[in-house]
């Protein structure tokens, strides 16, 4: 998703359409994935049941 966001705003035309890419890169993209991530690596912790 960072990658997606930079590409996004990367390919914008300037004026709304990068400021647009930039406000939802920063509002939805990034945070998601940081949010993502952090399920990712909780998901692959491995488990133990202390018996």
């Amino acid at each position: 998703m960072p990658v997606d966001a930079w590409f996004d705003v990367m390919t914008a035309l300037s004026g709304s359409d990068r400021s647009t890419a930039l406000i939802f890169a920063g509002i939805a993209e990034i945070p998601l994935s940081g949010l993502l991530g952090t399920l990712a690596a909780m998901a692959a912790r491995p488990r133990h049941h202390g018996r």
